[in-house]
C-alpha cells in the first residue's frame, strides 16, 4: 500500500474523525487552553492554533521531523528555528542540545510567539532564546496576515489588514554565537 493511501486510510479512521470533532469543539468553546498534549518526551498547551490541533488529533504527527532534529543535534550545539510556530520543533531541539546548547526561536506572529513562550515555560526550557520578530534581508517592519489558520499566515506588505511586526537580519540576531549546527526555516 502506498504511503498516500495509508495516510488517507488513517485520516478516515473513526478515532481520527472523533478526535478532529473533539478538537473543533474544544477550540470553539475556548476550552482547548485547559488541556496539554503529550508529544513524545515533551508537552504543549492545546492553544487555538493549527499545529496544536494537529498534535491533539495525532500526537505522533511530524515524528520524522523530530527524528531528524535529534539525529542532527548533539549536546552543546546551537540551533536556529525561523518560523518556530508553537515550538514543536524548538522543544525537541532544545532537549537535544541540552543545557549547554542553545536554540534561537524566531516567531514573527505575536499571538503564536505568546503560545511558543508558554510552551517553553511549560517544559521549563532555559536554553531557548525566543525572538518575536521576522527574519528579513534588512531591519524594518513587515505586515503578516492574521488568519485563523495560523500555519498559513504569510507576508502581506502593502495590505490594509494584518499585523505589523519588526524584522531583523538573522545574522544580527545570532551574531557572536557558536557555529550553527542546524538552521530550520
Amino acid at each position: 500500500m502506498s504511503k498516500l493511501a495509508s495516510f488517507v486510510r488513517q485520516l478516515r479512521a473513526p478515532r481520527t474523525l472523533a478526535r478532529k470533532a473533539w478538537a473543533d469543539t474544544l477550540v470553539r468553546t475556548g476550552r482547548c487552553n485547559q488541556r496539554t498534549i503529550r508529544v513524545r518526551n515533551f508537552v504543549i498547551r492545546f492553544h487555538p492554533a493549527a499545529m496544536a490541533r494537529s498534535f491533539f488529533v495525532n500526537p505522533n504527527d511530524r515524528a520524522t521531523d523530530h527524528a531528524v532534529i535529534t539525529a542532527l543535534l548533539r549536546l552543546g550545539d546551537t540551533c536556529v528555528d525561523v518560523g518556530a510556530n508553537i515550538g514543536t520543533t524548538v522543544i525537541p531541539a532544545a532537549l537535544a542540545v541540552g543545557p549547554t546548547g542553545r536554540v534561537w526561536a524566531l516567531e514573527a506572529h505575536p499571538r503564536i510567539a505568546r503560545f511558543l513562550a508558554e510552551n517553553l515555560a511549560l517544559n521549563q526550557l532555559t536554553n531557548v532564546e525566543l525572538r518575536a520578530c521576522a527574519a528579513d534581508a534588512a531591519p524594518g517592519t513587515i505586515t503578516l496576515s492574521d488568519i485563523a489558520s495560523d500555519d498559513m499566515n504569510a507576508i502581506v506588505n502593502g495590505a490594509t489588514r494584518g499585523v505589523t511586526v519588526e524584522a531583523h537580519r538573522l545574522d544580527d540576531i545570532v551574531a557572536g554565537d557558536a557555529p550553527i549546527a542546524l538552521l530550520k526555516i
